[in-house]
């Protein structure tokens, strides 16, 4: 069942369902509808309940970084694209635009139709994936002249729905080392609308609007840093989309890892990473 059936079936009130959980979960799943699985509502709500929420210091890419670390020089080829993964006599090749590399196993951590477009494999529901997509507008402040909330690592939420904002928050007061000495960088994302809707100048003056409302100030000595659209961030996670999932061992040492085969979050990512690294290290010692 749905995330709102489930808050139906257990009477929870109009107002956590419409000013908090849509608005919050709109943040984690890019989806203000509540048609995510109910199952990812309990699980991730029971989480965010038990502990709290951080960003890396350095940012996002220290996660890569981390993992990349302690491998050997040369082992990550970056700015390689695959163009198809074939099977051979003693295993598999991968191809790329210059080369073809002999594997005994490969794990494509890609979404489901680019594997199914470059590998032999069992995708699980053939029909497309259905997107959730998110604008970012980034903006940098004064750090003295941030409204008092602002000053501290709180998310705000779009309880009323009256958007384009979905969500901000101040990325410097979060502990994040991505501003000079007396500014912050302010993120503020939209969800559910798109750039072609009322083009960049427009959405902005629509988010300056909002913004300013919400803090009671014009806001207008924020500079606007970027625009960013990600038109594929989060696949669909509703029930039928979790059930169409493929599964991570496709056989014959070839295995799928990232949100085609597990919920889209930063834990599911590095969780089936490590389930298919496992299974492929299962495969090597056969």
């Amino acid at each position: 069942i749905s995330a709102l059936q489930l808050l139906r079936a257990e009477h929870a009130g109009k107002a956590f369902t419409y000013r908090f959980i849509r608005p919050f979960f709109g943040v984690v799943f890019l989806d203000r509808s509540l048609e995510f699985d109910a199952g990812l509502l309990e699980f991730l709500l029971t989480m965010f309940m038990r502990g709290g929420a951080a960003i890396p210091r350095h940012g996002m890419e220290a996660l890569p970084r981390t993992l990349a670390a302690p491998l050997r020089a040369g082992s990550v080829r970056l700015r390689s694209p695959v163009h198809a993964v074939s099977r051979a006599a003693t295993g598999w090749q991968v191809r790329t635009a210059d080369s073809v590399t002999s594997a005994s196993a490969v794990i494509l951590a890609i979404d489901r139709e680019a594997a199914r477009a470059i590998a032999p494999i069992a995708t699980g529901d053939a029909s497309p994936t259905v997107w959730r997509s998110t604008i970012q507008f980034a903006f940098d402040g004064s750090e003295a002249a941030m409204p008092d909330t602002l000053r501290r690592a709180i998310l705000h939420l779009d309880g009323v729905g009256d958007g384009p904002v979905n969500h901000l928050v101040n990325i410097s007061a979060a502990g994040v080392a991505c501003a000079p000495a007396g500014r912050s960088l302010v993120s503020a994302n939209a969800v559910g609308v798109h750039l072609s809707d009322a083009g960049a100048a427009g959405l902005e003056r629509q988010v300056r609007a909002q913004l300013g409302a919400w803090f009671r100030s014009d806001l207008q000595s924020w500079r606007l840093l970027r625009v960013q659209e990600v038109r594929h961030a989060l696949p669909a996670q509703r029930p039928a989309d979790l059930a169409g999932r493929p599964g991570i061992d496709q056989g014959d040492g070839l295995f799928l890892a990232g949100d085609g085969v597990a919920e889209g979050s930063i834990d599911a990512a590095m969780r089936s990473g490590r389930t298919a690294a496992d299974a492929a290290a299962g495969w090597l010692r056969r």
